[in-house]
């Protein structure tokens, strides 16, 4: 059993940062393949695929920076096309949480409303790319150049 398939086999939600999502709409090399790979494996083992509503900010932000009407729609349909992906809603009570957990552990404000996202959607498990994102007692963080 590979390393990722340990980290997977209890988790029942899987969190997605937005970065997961990107390389996997419209990453390309070691990074897209890995996310293919990790969400292929979350699917075949029928573990809930979730994100934050924030997710879809990030993720459109730089296609529309740069004009990628096609990129975009492939980012619209991910999130909001089916039963893809769970949205956690920004609410006030997550937004407080992210600022609680963003002042414990040093996080950039983006990534504590991630946490507390996936905290309040029950995850067992955070995946990321991000390397300043250190770990939170809170959740398994899986980085993604880890594995």
């Amino acid at each position: 059993m590979s390393d990722l398939e340990d980290r997977l086999a209890l988790v029942m939600r899987l969190y997605l940062d937005a970065n997961i999502i990107i390389y996997f709409i419209e990453g390309c090399g070691v990074e897209h393949e890995r996310t293919r790979a990790i969400i292929a494996a979350a699917v075949a083992q029928n573990i809930r695929l979730v994100s934050s509503e924030l997710s879809i900010a990030e993720c459109l932000h730089g296609p529309l920076r740069q004009g990628q009407e096609d990129v975009a729609a492939l980012f619209r349909s991910f999130f909001l096309d089916g039963d893809v992906i769970e949205l956690v809603p920004a609410i006030p009570e997550v937004l407080e949480i992210a600022a609680r957990i963003g002042s414990r552990h040093k996080f950039r404000l983006a990534d504590s409303i991630h946490v507390a996202s996936a905290m309040m959607a029950n995850c067992d498990a955070f995946i990321t790319n991000d390397k300043k994102l250190k770990c939170s007692p809170e959740l398994d963080i899986i980085r993604l150049f880890e594995v």
